[in-house]
């Protein structure tokens, strides 16, 4: 089961990348669907019931990132960067990764965002902390993300889970200062 969440994980991540490329700006569920359903051949199941599951689950998600996308186009957000590989630097440390998305917020500021297609998001402590949107933050603050201007935090963005009249969940992590940068 871990393989083909993964494996549809990495089913809608494509998805949403083609959608910011799209020229039309059409980011509706029905198109993200048809572009799931058109690779949905692409996955083995070992029973047609955990096939069916598992389509259910991918609907939620495209639901939930259709969403995410019509909010970011409603809210006036531009897509600076997706899938954007960076390489950092620190002491004797080498980190290596790619981001999902950087986005530039109306106010002009840059969030890192990462999509994440788990239903368990953290708390909002556990996020504060989180090790993964902290290395974006620093590889932004150190040059390494292209077109990231004044940073304004990274965020998780989970599209299978629905909160509060939205078909996904955020969790944000505030921009980091010179001391959360060198602790």
């Amino acid at each position: 089961p871990s393989g083909i969440a993964a494996s549809i994980g990495t089913l809608v991540h494509a998805v949403v990348e083609e959608a910011g490329a799209r020229t039309d700006g059409d980011t509706s569920v029905e198109t993200l669907w048809a572009a799931v359903e058109e690779r949905w051949r692409e996955l083995r199941f070992e029973a047609g019931w955990v096939a069916e599951r598992e389509r259910r689950g991918a609907r939620r998600m495209t639901e939930g990132a259709a969403d995410y996308l019509t909010n970011f186009q409603d809210d006036g957000k531009v897509l600076l960067g997706a899938e954007g590989r960076f390489t950092l630097v620190v002491d004797r440390v080498r980190l290596t990764g790619t981001i999902d998305r950087v986005e530039a917020s109306s106010d002009g500021t840059t969030v890192i965002v990462d999509l994440k297609t788990g239903r368990t998001p953290p708390s909002a402590e556990q996020t504060a902390q989180h090790p993964q949107l902290a290395a974006y933050q620093l590889a932004a603050r150190s040059g390494e993300v292209p077109n990231a201007g004044s940073l304004g935090g990274a965020k998780l963005v989970y599209v299978a889970r629905p909160v509060r009249g939205l078909a996904f969940t955020e969790r944000a992590q505030q921009p980091f200062d010179d001391d959360d940068a060198t602790a």
